[in-house]
């Protein structure tokens, strides 16, 4: 696999959607570099974001990497599968899972038939106060029968924990999922099924280069610093040439490199 940056160097050119500068390029390949990095150093799982300005850059990055039409071809190909989707495009699952959530969906809930094992996992108790625990017990509450009716939101938030969770809360997940994605496929999608259910964008902003505090050249002021030559140094031998002391130019803010922005994804450490 082609690693991040030879990734979005292959992208660059048919991104005439929006073209991008050169900083702005720089600023997207060090996100992904830094992405990929602490995956690569297993940083991932500490939880959502709760900086709302770094989480409107995620997702502008993110928007940037996948545009429109890869994002529907993805939803359309793999909808319950982030990981196989960044397979897909060749980026991290980061950029996958910030793109998912630049869409805030709402919408009625759709009805899907529970397989007996999926009915029997889901109707366990979910102890705890996390996310997942969160999710299952909303999920419980909208079973009736065997039938469970299922929100956007909730197959939204579904996809994105399978991500990296594991033991016998993801088996519980993954059950509600393949009777959720066995619907879907029988209606033709996710568009199909739950409907247009995208109630807005979600904040998504550029980031602004980082500028520096705009400085002086420290320039001493005191008198010895420009004191007047003495007698003694000049001489009858011709004069050396004068260094002409122009006024130094107005300092550029210094330059700080790319914002790196740290994507992180959710939680896994819930209990089942």
């Amino acid at each position: 696999m082609a690693t991040g940056s030879q990734t979005l160097d292959r992208k660059r050119g048919s991104m005439t959607r929006n073209p991008l500068t050169s900083e702005e390029w720089a600023l997207l390949r060090a996100s992904v570099q830094q992405s990929t990095a602490d995956e690569t150093k297993k940083k991932w799982g500490q939880g959502r974001s709760s900086k709302p300005a770094e989480d409107a850059i995620n997702r502008w990055v993110a928007q940037q990497l996948i545009n429109d039409a890869e994002w529907a071809r993805m939803e359309q190909t793999c909808p319950g599968d982030l990981r196989r989707m960044a397979e897909s495009l060749d980026l991290p699952v980061a950029a996958v899972i910030w793109r998912a959530r630049s869409i805030e969906h709402g919408g009625e809930g759709r009805r899907v038939e529970l397989t007996p094992e999926a009915l029997t996992l889901l109707g366990k108790t979910a102890t705890g106060s996390g996310g997942i625990q969160s999710l299952l017990r909303g999920l419980q509450a909208n079973l009736d029968g065997q039938w469970l009716t299922v929100q956007r939101k909730q197959f939204e938030r579904l996809r994105e924990y399978l991500v990296n969770l594991g033991g016998g809360g993801r088996a519980r997940l993954q059950a509600v999922m393949d009777c959720v994605l066995a619907a879907v496929a029988r209606s033709g999608g996710l568009l199909a099924f739950f409907g247009d259910t995208a109630v807005k964008p979600v904040a998504a902003k550029k980031p602004a280069k980082a500028s520096a505090k705009s400085s002086k050249p420290a320039i001493s002021t005191k008198s010895k610093a420009v004191t007047k030559p003495s007698a003694k140094a000049v001489t009858k031998s011709a004069p050396a040439k004068a260094k002409v002391v122009s006024k130094p130019a107005a300092a550029k803010p210094a330059e700080s490199g790319p914002t790196v922005i740290q994507w992180k994804l959710p939680s896994s450490r819930g209990k089942s």
